[in-house]
């Protein structure tokens, strides 16, 4: 099956350019064909009916087993997929009583586990663009042998782990690093041995060259901040997909005034860009969320409104007040993160450079 998912996500790839100019030719052009490639024949795709009462989805697949039954909700190519959306998809699969919910413009693709708890957003269970690398395999997790043969609950797990793992194993705080540390400072002659020290084992066994630079072009005017005579090379700050990053190890983020936020995870980076950004005037549009409805903040005032619901708050201090940042995301999300900041302080995400070690 891999090599017919890959001619198709190929194709699809190439029929998108011009893009689609509504939601029933994306179906058409992009969703559908794909769909039929990942092994579901046409009986197997039920689409919404025009007369259904709303509260359906656009299309319900593997609709005779009520084991296998999961949904996609389709939305037209440059459709944003917040949280408004999102929750209308999980709406779906509570209703119904079901598990998987696909919401994808096409391009974007998101999958959601309804037995995750909380909100809609923190039931993202994997997230993938047409252009990842890695897309073909989520098409194959999700293609009807896979579901029909229980192989799509493990590659979600999988998927998760090691986004869990690459956010808790960068950070000398999180409990897991906490935890290993424990175990070691009892054994005999590691008494000493610090937290800090078992992330950089971690990073150490997962093989980073830190020589071996990957660079993004961005325009910025961000001031002031160290200079740098670096030029990057042309790919932008907000289509970077998930291939580019998954694996790999931040160095800096460069600013297109020169200015460099370092840090050795993404996670020190976002809490670096944090502090330069509210120096700079990102204070004053405190608290920032990720989107309308969100109801935690990525960046606020330490107590205040927006704090309540933070997974993984870090406190940063800004001429003399403290601000808690949240950290709780995969590489992606600290990247999605930083757009979101900059564009709350009012400067520009659409270019922008970042280095990163390659693992």
């Amino acid at each position: 099956m891999r090599p017919h998912l890959l001619e198709a996500v190929k194709k699809a790839i190439e029929i998108s350019n011009p893009p689609p100019v509504n939601e029933a030719d994306t179906c058409v052009r992009i969703i559908y064909p794909l769909l039929l490639a990942a092994g579901y024949d046409y009986k197997d795709i039920k689409s919404q009916d025009e007369n259904a009462a709303k509260g359906k989805p656009d299309y319900t697949l593997l609709p005779e087993s009520e084991e296998h039954m999961w949904f996609l909700e389709a939305k037209t190519w440059n459709a944003r997929l917040d949280v408004q959306t999102a929750t209308q998809a999980v709406n779906y699969v509570n209703a119904h009583g079901k598990r998987w919910v696909v919401l994808t413009n096409g391009k974007d693709w998101l999958l959601y586990d309804n037995d995750m708890k909380g909100r809609a957003e923190e039931k993202l269970a994997a997230e993938f663009t047409l252009r990842d690398k890695q897309f073909v395999s989520f098409l194959e997790a999700l293609s009807k042998p896979s579901v029909t043969g229980g192989k799509l609950e493990p590659f979600v797990q999988n998927q998760r782990l090691y986004a869990t793992l690459a956010g808790q194993l960068g950070d000398p705080k999180s409990d897991v690093v906490r935890a290993i540390g424990k175990v070691i400072k009892a054994m005999p002659g590691l008494s000493r041995v610090t937290n800090g020290e078992v992330v950089d084992y971690f990073k150490e066994s997962n093989g980073v060259q830190p020589g071996i630079i990957a660079s993004v072009a961005r325009e910025e005017t961000i001031q002031p901040g160290t200079s740098s005579s670096h030029k990057g090379n042309g790919l932008c700050l907000t289509k970077i997909d998930r291939s580019d990053v998954t694996g790999k190890k931040p160095e800096v983020l460069r600013l297109g005034n020169g200015m460099e936020i370092k840090g050795e995870t993404w996670r020190e980076i976002s809490l670096n860009l944090a502090k330069v950004l509210l120096d700079q005037g990102l204070a004053g549009n405190v608290p920032v969320f990720s989107g309308k409805k969100a109801k935690s903040a990525l960046v606020a005032l330490k107590g205040g409104p927006g704090t309540k619901g933070m997974r993984s708050p870090a406190e940063v201090t800004c001429q003399g007040r403290s601000y808690v940042v949240e950290t709780h995301f995969s590489a992606k999300g600290h990247i999605r993160m930083w757009t979101i900041l900059l564009a709350a302080a009012r400067q520009s995400a659409s270019e922008c450079e970042l280095s990163l070690a390659l693992g």
